[in-house]
């Protein structure tokens, strides 16, 4: 039976622990990066921030689609906004 010289198995156990544990601080790597920017967008209240505009950006359209259909809408006008309105999200 063929022996290994020590400096190979130094060499193969130091690559075999290498690929095993590179893995591990990879996901705690990407945990603590992910909690991190879970901790951010609480701070900078970012989640409602972008509700906000949505919701202002949402009442715009609204409100120009109604302003195009004129001071004294047809009906089949009026049906239109009120589809553009149950269509809309939110």
């Amino acid at each position: 039976m063929p022996t290994i010289p020590r400096a190979s198995r130094l060499a193969l156990l130091s690559a075999l622990a290498f690929t095993l544990i590179l893995p591990l601080a990879a996901r705690a790597d990407e945990a603590s990066h992910r909690a991190r920017a879970e901790e951010l967008m609480t701070l900078l209240h970012t989640e409602r921030t972008v509700q906000d505009i949505s919701d202002s950006i949402r009442k715009q359209v609204i409100d120009a689609v109604e302003n195009a259909a004129g001071p004294n809408p047809t009906p089949e006008q009026i049906a239109k906004v009120d589809d553009f309105r149950r269509r809309s999200p939110g």
